[in-house]
């Protein structure tokens, strides 16, 4: 996870009123102080001090398809600077269970990048 930290980050959908959310943000402190990751939250109606780099901008929720507070995206720069997005909690995840569904993400993306370094060495061509 720390290796990754400067290419990966959290968008963290919440609600100011929400309690759930506030419990996820303890667990998203944790993932961010253990691993270096940065989490920028993102609140339907109003940022409490729980909420790491909060905003509010309920168009984002759209855009993300967030219907569920507290919900969780990976979000990953690719080797081309195009992101890659995906859900890794919807509803309050507890820290293991956020862990794998991340690392379940990543390793698809590492098997994805040597599938792509395996295509594109043509050795007839030298």
């Amino acid at each position: 996870f720390k290796r990754v930290s400067n290419r990966a980050g959290l968008y963290f959908f919440v609600s100011g009123a929400c309690p759930y959310c506030k419990e996820q943000a303890k667990i998203v402190h944790w993932f961010s102080a253990d691993y270096g990751w940065n989490v920028i939250s993102v609140a339907r109606d109003f940022c409490t001090p729980e909420y790491p780099n909060c905003m509010v901008n309920p168009d984002l929720f759209t855009v993300f398809r967030a219907t569920y507070t507290p919900s969780l995206f990976l979000i990953y720069r690719r080797s081309d600077n195009k992101p890659a997005i995906f859900p890794v909690g919807n509803g309050l995840t507890d820290y293991q269970t956020l862990k794998s569904r991340i690392f379940y993400y990543l390793k698809q993306l590492e098997e994805e990048k040597n599938q792509l370094l395996k295509t594109e060495f043509n050795p007839e061509k030298f």
